[in-house]
């Protein structure tokens, strides 16, 4: 369930333990935190640095093997066996459980940025919004806001067209439709991974 932007997050803690069990949230602090200026105040040879540059990789690396997984998915479904899905079955595991490495590593970088920029007082007065704002303003970003709205009506988009598209437009055998979805589905969640839309939305 997503923290909605209105609400006081009480403590530094909670928040930053929002961002490690919330994927929307994750993916936007990760957004910050690639913006090279807020890099830049902490130094390019700072521990801040190099833990960000590892936290770049790992992401680059998962996401590469979302993406052939994805591929391997789309191959499957229409040269191979309903069966064969099951031998993805351990890759999406290890995918989980490497994103939850993820987040940890962007809630523990993002909360040096906002123990760095706010009091404790702060967190029990001042919403995520409000706390998204400001940053939106100091490092010119898209709005934590204007990326959820985006990322859950991209998400829905695709799910409601792919369930038109193999219900009706080119249907296939019942579970042949079902896996189609649900690829597609993941591939909208992976997509939205990638920041370089977000830029369009300053």
């Amino acid at each position: 369930m997503h923290l909605q932007p209105f609400k006081l997050n009480t403590s530094l803690e909670a928040l930053t333990s929002t961002i490690e069990t919330d994927n929307e949230i994750a993916n936007w602090f990760y957004y910050l935190l690639s913006e090279s200026s807020l890099e830049n105040e902490f130094g390019k040879d700072s521990q801040f640095s190099d833990e960000l540059k590892d936290l770049r990789h790992k992401i680059l690396f998962q996401n590469t093997v979302k993406v052939i997984v994805l591929l391997f998915l789309a191959i499957v479904l229409f040269l191979g066996k309903i069966e064969h899905f099951l031998a993805f079955v351990p890759m999406f595991i290890l995918l989980f459980v490497n994103d939850t490495s993820i987040r940890k590593g962007i809630g523990r970088l993002s909360q040096r940025v906002l123990s760095r920029d706010f009091v404790d007082n702060d967190f029990e007065n001042k919403s995520l919004y409000q706390i998204g704002e400001n940053y939106c303003k100091k490092y010119g970003v898209a709005s934590l806001v204007t990326v959820q709205f985006f990322t859950v009506n991209f998400v829905r988009l695709v799910f409601v067209s792919s369930v038109v598209v193999f219900a009706f437009a080119f249907p296939l055998k019942i579970q042949q439709s079902y896996i189609a979805i649900a690829i597609l589905f993941y591939a909208s969640k992976v997509i939205t991974g990638f920041h370089f839309m977000f830029n369009r939305m300053k």
